[in-house]
């Protein structure tokens, strides 16, 4: 049998014998959006469904889901919807070839060196300062998402300028023996331009040498969504979208990535036993997007 060796974004593998979900749960009737998740490093996706539907045997919703991911669930009588596309970097190829994109890596690391930092309370406390002082700082922060602080599980790389203050931090997660995610992308409201594309270089070349294959810059929330069999619910986030675009400027987010020339993959939302229109609406609300919505500039 096919082993599903992908997991949800933000969903990772750690050195554990029994898996742990965060469960939110939602308005509609005994349904749990299972956010976020540790999964025992030698457990595919198939034990984890199990586990869930032991959780919460009348409703499941997973996002964040990959197309064979998406594919599983349906035969499985889930409803499916796509919501994003991922960007995916091949550690085996060349990224970095585009001359602008090597003169920001260059023009970067003149301010600094980048360094991989271990967890503790001070290196949590300063990351956690240096997300406060990022552009976004003061605004409503998305929840259950991704993984919205450095843990003890994840790895954080950081951008350290000659007077030894972090400009710019970047957290991974394992998916599988083969792929890492990225879970926060942060920098400093007066960080130099060239920063983040050094930091993203140092860390491609790092994982390659670690001999990953692949690295994800992660999602890019309403993009994508295309074709002529689109389903009601996907017109619906898509041709919503740019009415939030003052709030979460996810074409400049597409910008960014896309950049890196990524391998753009699309990103599912999965419900069982199917997905309304409520809890798209929850969802809305428990990720605190109508928060940002609301008060774009913070409160």
């Amino acid at each position: 049998m096919k082993t599903l060796s992908d997991l949800p974004l933000s969903w990772e593998r750690i050195n554990c014998t029994q898996p742990h979900f965060l469960t939110i749960p939602l308005r509609t009737n005994k349904i749990n959006w299972f956010s976020l998740a540790e999964i025992p490093e030698s457990w595919d996706f198939k034990p984890a469904l199990k586990e869930m539907r032991k959780i919460s045997p009348d409703g499941i919703v997973i996002r964040g889901c990959s197309k064979e991911i998406s594919n599983f669930l349906s035969a499985h009588q889930f409803q499916c919807i796509q919501i994003a596309t991922e960007a995916i970097l091949d550690l085996y190829k060349d990224h970095f070839s585009k001359k602008t994109l090597r003169l920001l890596v260059k023009r970067g690391i003149r301010h600094g060196k980048i360094k991989e930092i271990y967890y503790n309370e001070e290196n949590f406390n300063k990351v956690l300062k240096l997300k406060r002082d990022s552009p976004h700082g003061s605004k409503p922060q998305l929840k259950y998402l991704f993984r919205t602080e450095f843990e003890a599980q994840t790895r954080c790389f950081v951008f350290e300028n000659n007077n030894f203050n972090w400009l710019a931090a970047i957290t991974i997660s394992k998916i599988n023996s083969n792929k890492y995610q990225t879970e926060m992308m942060v920098r400093s409201t007066n960080a130099p331009i060239g920063i983040m594309e050094a930091l993203i270089h140092s860390i491609f070349y790092q994982l390659k040498q670690e001999n990953y294959r692949f690295w994800s810059l992660g999602e890019v929330p309403f993009t994508g969504i295309s074709g002529n069999n689109i389903k009601l619910k996907e017109k619906l986030i898509k041709y919503s979208a740019p009415l939030f675009i003052y709030a979460y400027n996810y074409k400049t987010l597409y910008a960014f990535k896309n950049k890196f020339d990524p391998e753009w993959q699309k990103i599912y939302l999965c419900g069982y036993p199917s997905i309304t229109y409520r809890t798209l609406w929850d969802i809305f609300i428990k990720s605190n997007f109508l928060k940002l919505v609301l008060f774009p500039k913070g409160n």
